[in-house]
Order: structure tokens, then C-alpha cells, then sequence
């Protein structure tokens, strides 16, 4: 069975980035994976956009900017994959992006 990933997506005041960004990493070719939307308390209105599009994700919402890597650990307690793949907001990765990730980690578990 395919390992499942969850891709944690920290955003702060990203609202320029968030379409690229989100509709990459639903675009992928890996199917088994689950994605993590963190706010570090935007005001840009990013996160009720981001809620509004893409009501699949799961929504972590800190009620202030805790930087990178405090939304990467906000996003961990909602993670449920056998592997993590953290991005930033203004990140787009390609169709095979994932899976190429969860391949390489099966291939070389240590």
C-alpha cells in the first residue's frame, strides 16, 4: 500500500500566492496525501479565501505569526502521513513533485 503524506502549508498574508500554490499541490500525480493549511494570523484575508476555494484542506488557524518553523510544528499535531512535506505558500511544485519524495524515502528509509 502507497504511504500517505502530509503536505503542511505555512501562509502568512500569502493571498498573491495561494492559487499557484495550493492548485500545484492538488495537481499531483501521488494520490495518497492529505494537505495541512497553517495561518499565522494573516490579515490580508488570505486564510477566508483560502477556506472559500479550497474547503478540502484541513485549516489550522494560530492566533499569532508563530514564523516558519512554529507553523510547520502548529501543522504537525494534524498530520497523519507516514511522511511530512512542509512548504511555503509561495511554493509551486511540479505534477510528480510528491511522489518522486515519497519513492526516494521508500527506497532509502534510513
Amino acid at each position: 500500500m502507497a504511504k500517505r503524506a502530509s503536505v503542511i502549508l505555512v501562509n502568512y498574508n500569502g493571498m498573491p500566492h495561494l492559487d499557484a500554490c495550493i492548485s500545484s499541490v492538488l495537481k499531483q500525480s501521488y494520490t495518497n496525501f492529505g494537505v495541512i493549511f497553517v495561518d499565522n494570523n494573516s490579515s490580508d484575508e488570505s486564510l477566508e479565501y483560502a477556506r472559500s476555494k479550497f474547503s478540502n484542506l484541513i485549516f489550522v488557524v494560530n492566533d499569532k505569526n508563530l514564523g516558519y518553523a512554529g507553523g510547520i510544528n502548529s501543522g504537525l499535531a494534524y498530520a497523519n502521513g507516514d511522511y511530512i512535506a512542509p512548504l511555503n505558500i509561495d511554493t509551486e511544485v511540479a505534477p510528480n513533485w510528491l511522489g518522486t519524495m515519497v519513492a526516494f524515502l521508500d527506497a532509502n528509509p534510513r
